[in-house]
């Protein structure tokens, strides 16, 4: 059995290096090169595809696009699992040992998630991944994420939100006179955050994905919170902007990063509750929100009129965030 699980093992790894396994091998110094901006917009189309009922299509699309890219299943569309689902749909040939091993090592999806899913499962049930062969995969997975990286996050999320509800559940509001205590909390979490980017950006691949790891609860890692508090310093914004577009590119940081980094610094000027007049984009706002990519702000996104909705596609099209219309379609689902 011993002997049949390392066999796997290597399979797998070797599986994970090539191209048609949809995870191509990427040189570190060819990575510079890579730009993973068409890549997101992509995975938006072949998200739209599926939901559509256009399966063909939707597998078409990403078997080519993971000949080009090595799959990074960006949060909220789960490329590679829908890949796997398609293709499972319109019954293609593929080495669902091999498939399914990659879901569980590199991408940390369980068994108990994969079964809930009545298709998943039955390529699970076909994979005949055994509960030895599980364990080990799930062990090897679990050895890849930097823990001690993870608890950092966690502690300088906590330190970022706990005076800030504090203060809002004890005064109902955060004035002037907080800024001082803010000011220093931003301060240690700017140095704590800069030193982690200047070598890496911890996205899930590296600190693992919304799990509790065994802990009795999960706690956040979401570090856009800290990265917005930090918009408003022109050094911080400058620093951040084009490290985190360096990241994006690379296919490691979510584009939506640095939509709320972007929109964190110039929505100080805009009081959203005055931002409409009857249904009309107050005009006052008009330089500013021609440069916005409205972050969440999906109230907004639904009463753009034509013209600012092309502008704010072309802004989101940049960084690699879906169109006005994907994101609107994209909440939809989880209304």
């Amino acid at each position: 059995m011993k002997t049949n699980i390392l066999l796997l093992l290597s399979t797998i790894l070797f599986f994970s290096c090539s191209s048609r396994a949809k995870q191509t091998s990427i040189e570190v110094s060819a990575k510079k090169e890579i730009n993973y901006i068409p890549y997101y917009l992509n995975v938006y189309e072949a998200d739209s595809l599926f939901y559509a009922k256009n399966f063909e299509k939707t597998f078409n699309l990403l078997d080519e696009l993971f000949t080009e890219f090595e799959p990074i299943n960006v949060i909220g569309y789960d490329e590679y699992l829908l890949y796997t689902k398609v293709s499972i749909l319109l019954g293609k040939k593929m080495n669902y040992k091999n498939v399914y091993s990659n879901l569980i090592l590199n991408f940390g999806y369980t068994s108990e998630y994969l079964k809930k899913d009545s298709l998943l499962n039955i390529g699970l049930l076909k994979s005949q991944i055994d509960s030895n062969e599980y364990k080990i995969l799930r062990k090897t997975y679990l050895s890849k994420i930097d823990f001690e990286l993870r608890d950092e996050i966690i502690e300088m999320v906590k330190f970022d939100q706990k005076f800030r509800k504090e203060t809002i559940e004890n005064k109902g509001l955060i004035d002037s006179l907080d800024g001082i205590e803010l000011a220093k909390i931003d301060l240690i979490n700017k140095d704590k955050l800069f030193k982690i980017l200047n070598k890496e950006f911890p996205n899930r691949n590296k600190i693992g994905k919304s799990d509790a790891y065994g802990k009795s609860e999960y706690e956040s890692t979401k570090i856009f919170s800290i990265i917005n508090h930090l918009a408003h310093n022109d050094d911080s914004y400058k620093y951040l902007s084009e490290r985190l577009h360096y990241f994006i590119e690379l296919g490691e940081c979510n584009p939506y990063n640095l939509a709320a980094l972007n929109d964190s610094k110039y929505t100080q000027f805009i009081d959203y509750k005055d931002i409409y007049i009857g249904d009309s984009l107050n005009m006052k706002y008009k330089n500013i929100i021609s440069n916005l990519y409205f972050y969440r702000r999906f109230d907004v996104l639904s009463k753009l009129n034509s013209k600012l909705k092309e502008k704010t596609n072309k802004n989101r099209m940049i960084i690699g965030l879906p169109s006005v219309e994907q994101e609107l379609f994209w909440r939809s689902k989880y209304n």
